[in-house]
């Protein structure tokens, strides 16, 4: 992705009509590779879940644009895995999980409401005989109703696109009620963003209580551990090339390149978790419309970073959350610290996929999609 930056500027706008072409499709397999978990499980239940809440205005300038509470319904299809694989019980028969999300969001004129189709991972940190504790995450596609229009919907200055990536964060416990009935009460966060792939987008947060009743269809299996770790070594070093697009650092600044190479060492603490360490060279085209404003002469669109990592390792899955430090920028709009959260996909011969959105804080810098190789490993 880097060699974007020495393109020619039509090369460049064929390269971004391309990927905005394919924008949603790409979000899409965030859900599908969440969703290929399920071929390992055995037990099946259908839920039914309403909830009741609000949309949290996390900035002052939104505020004035949540007037009332609001409420919605999801539709869950969820299996418990098998136990033949190693990660099924390193992190104790967790759940994977498809879901039909709505809600409404406080504004029906001016947000309208939101859907969701998430692809999920349910884990139970204590189970009891009658009592388990459980925490969910999980990510996929949102649509929002109504978007930012400056002729039509000027107001709504938190979100700009009808398609979102929607991620999503719940915690709770369960009762058992009998051998097929279950209920739960717990409380979430839904949150959508573009990943600035168009400006506004200030995200959309909905945080609810929400009441489940499940049908357990059929009892699970214990099977004997069959499949061996994907990886047994402690030691290794990646590399790794990512890019995508986002808007300028204002609306309607036009779609910009972004991209970065990523040299990274980690440390397998346990066979569930690895620890990270790495640097980041950013190429980032949209803060050219930031330093023009403010008027820097030889700018240049290059940022270099470190980063600190946590990686849990399911099979041939790894979810990540990085914090970075900018070591090199010519301005910092966004601040010293951003954050990076995303999954890794091993495919073969050292070869892994990537997908992760990069951000400050509550405020996202922009997706990345890439490739990556081990260069090294050890025991």
């Amino acid at each position: 992705m880097l060699i974007l930056i020495w393109l020619g500027s039509d090369q460049k706008e064929k390269f971004i009509e391309y990927y905005f072409y394919f924008y949603p499709v790409k979000k899409i397999l965030w859900t599908i590779l969440f969703l290929l978990t399920l071929k390992m499980c055995v037990s099946q239940s259908v839920i039914l879940k309403p909830h009741y809440g609000f949309t949290w205005p996390h900035r002052s300038s939104i505020t004035h644009l949540v007037q009332t509470h609001a409420g919605g319904i999801s539709l869950n299809y969820e299996k418990q895995v098998s136990g033949e694989k190693f990660w099924h019980r390193d992190y104790g028969f967790p759940s994977a999980g498809i879901s039909g999300y709505y809600t409404q969001l406080g504004n029906r004129e001016v947000l309208g409401y939101g859907l969701g189709a998430i692809g999920y991972l349910k884990f139970y940190p204590y189970r009891f005989s009658k009592v388990q504790f459980y925490f969910t995450t999980g990510a996929g596609y949102g649509y929002i109703s109504e978007k930012w229009n400056p002729e039509t919907n000027h107001k709504n200055i938190i979100i700009s696109s009808h398609s979102n990536l929607l991620i999503q964060l719940e915690s709770g416990v369960e009762f058992r009620l009998s051998d097929k009935l279950n209920t739960s009460l717990g409380v979430g966060v839904t949150h959508y963003s573009n990943g600035s792939t168009t400006l506004p987008n200030k995200g959309v947060n909905y945080i609810a209580m929400n009441f489940g009743l499940s049908y357990q269809i059929n009892e699970p299996d214990t099977l004997e551990v069959k499949h061996k770790s994907i990886d047994s070594s402690r030691y290794m070093l990646n590399l790794r090339a990512s890019g995508f697009y986002k808007e300028g650092l204002y609306e309607l600044t036009g779609k910009k390149p972004v991209s970065t190479l990523r040299l990274e060492f980690s440390y397998k603490a346990a066979r569930k978790s690895k620890i990270t360490l790495g640097s980041d060279l950013m190429y980032n085209g949209a803060l050219k419309s930031y330093y023009d404003e403010q008027g820097f002469e030889n700018s240049n669109n290059f940022q270099m970073g470190t980063t600190i990592g946590y990686h849990l390792n399911l099979h041939a899955f790894e979810i990540f959350l990085h914090q970075g430090f900018y070591l090199y920028s010519f301005d910092y709009p966004g601040g010293r610290l951003y954050q990076r959260f995303g999954l890794m996909v091993d495919l073969s011969k050292g070869w892994f996929i990537n997908g992760s959105i990069k951000s400050h804080l509550v405020t996202a810098d922009y997706f990345e999609f890439g490739i990556g190789k081990t260069l090294w490993r050890s025991n």
